[in-house]
């Protein structure tokens, strides 16, 4: 398989600890970001750099139309817990993506004269980003 769109992509989230991921349909961007710690261990006198591989983390972001409908982003924002995360980046058919994370509001909601309701949303790993 060659390059997808995007626009195809489910998102779940948990609104509670623990308690089952629901379906956020009105949200219209996301990504998904790795990173790893790098470390320095060049020995003194050496020509080029030496790295070994520290810990990894993942984060994410999701921003989308304000939802008049779910209470889901503000619930799994203000709990207590890691929250359950799925993105199907190609529809429910297709590999997924999944682990536990932090939820973060940044923009509850937003608008304008010219601009449409919104939100943004910050995904903070909590453990392993595994795929299926």
């Amino acid at each position: 398989m060659g390059a997808i769109h995007g626009k195809s992509a489910v998102v779940y989230l948990g609104s509670a600890t623990g308690q089952a991921a629901v379906n956020l349909d009105q949200q219209t961007d996301w990504s998904i970001d790795f990173n790893m710690a790098l470390v320095d261990v060049t020995k003194l006198g050496s020509t080029w750099k030496n790295f070994v591989k520290g810990l990894q983390e993942w984060t994410g972001t999701l921003s989308g139309n304000f939802d008049t409908a779910s209470t889901a982003l503000f619930a799994a924002s203000t709990d207590t817990g890691v929250e359950n995360f799925y993105l199907y980046p190609q529809g429910t058919a297709s590999t997924y993506y999944y682990g536990t994370c932090w939820v973060q509001l940044g923009k509850i909601a937003e608008g304008g004269v010219a601009k449409k309701a919104s939100n943004t949303v910050k995904l903070t790993g909590d453990g392993a980003l595994s795929t299926h």
